[in-house]
């Protein structure tokens, strides 16, 4: 969300209050110290996500991830069973960030555009399939 307004700040435009995100030049160009945020949140299409630390939670329709992003595996192994509590913490912590948005909420339809890059990428595909 913070390439809105970076976009509008490189375009020497002034920030449009119905936007979310953060111009993120400042941090580029050492003005200002520091990480623009904490934690990253994003939503694109009928997906959703929060990463922390090494740790990425993601809505994609009625699916939920969990990945350790610092892993061997990466993107490519779900650990949503092995944790749990830390996908719930984060699905929270993903509900609260999308509730404060101009156009709130999380994605819930079921997967449209993404379906085939998520089956193929994630192994989802039903062999009959093909």
């Amino acid at each position: 969300l913070d390439v809105a307004a970076t976009s509008l700040s490189m375009a020497g435009l002034e920030p449009d209050s119905e936007l979310d995100g953060v111009n993120l030049i400042p941090f580029l160009n050492d003005e200002k110290g520091g990480d623009p945020h904490e934690t990253l949140f994003w939503r694109f299409w009928q997906q959703a996500a929060v990463r922390e630390g090494n740790f990425k939670y993601m809505t994609a329709g009625d699916r939920e991830f969990l990945f350790n992003v610092a892993s061997a595996e990466h993107e490519n192994k779900n650990l949503i069973g092995e944790y749990p509590g830390k996908a719930k913490a984060m699905r929270k912590k993903l509900e609260l960030w999308a509730r404060e948005l101009k156009t709130p909420g999380i994605p819930n339809k079921g997967l449209k555009n993404e379906k085939e890059w998520f089956n193929h990428y994630f192994g989802l595909v039903n062999p009959d399939s093909h």
